[in-house]
């Protein structure tokens, strides 16, 4: 547990708990306690990880490649219930929980499954913005080796 790993952790945990879909226990704080692994869910107050395969993936890991990002782009424009202007809000709403819900897991997860994903790039986001813009500004601004923890897609929203 290096100090880069405490930085961006903090920094994903202010995230957390900022986020509308954070559970209403999550606690936001100035200052964390020595971050260690096993005092992590104290931090978050109470909040747990998610599971895969039986093991905890902490905030750290539960990122999403820009590769899986044009993934999820491509997706949406084929389905037929997508419409150019959903926002943000509509995309986790009317896609990401349907997709995800009952697993547990964050769609970020859910397609990293096999093997999450390291994040090294914290990305904020508006509800109320054009959710295809906001993928298209991801996908011009970011860099093959980028993995990002955005909220409507890091987190469980189910």
């Amino acid at each position: 547990w290096d100090p880069r790993q405490a930085s961006l952790f903090k920094r994903l945990c202010a995230c957390f708990a900022s986020c509308p879909s954070a559970p209403a226990m999550v606690q936001r704080t100035e200052s964390a306690p020595s971050l260690q692994p096993q005092s992590t869910a104290l931090y978050l107050g109470g909040a747990c990880p998610q599971r895969v395969a039986d093991k905890e993936c902490w905030p750290e890991r539960w990122g999403i490649t820009r590769r899986q990002l044009q993934e999820l782009l491509r997706r949406l424009r084929r389905d037929p219930a997508w419409r150019p202007d959903n926002t943000v809000y509509d995309l986790v709403s009317d896609f990401i929980v349907p997709w995800t819900k009952g697993s547990g897991h964050s769609y970020a997860l859910q397609v990293n499954v096999e093997a999450p994903q390291e994040v090294n790039l914290m990305v904020s986001h508006a509800w109320g913005e054009n959710a295809e813009d906001f993928l298209e500004t991801l996908l011009r601004s970011t860099f093959d080796q980028d993995v990002a923890f955005i909220c409507a897609l890091s987190l469980y929203q189910a």
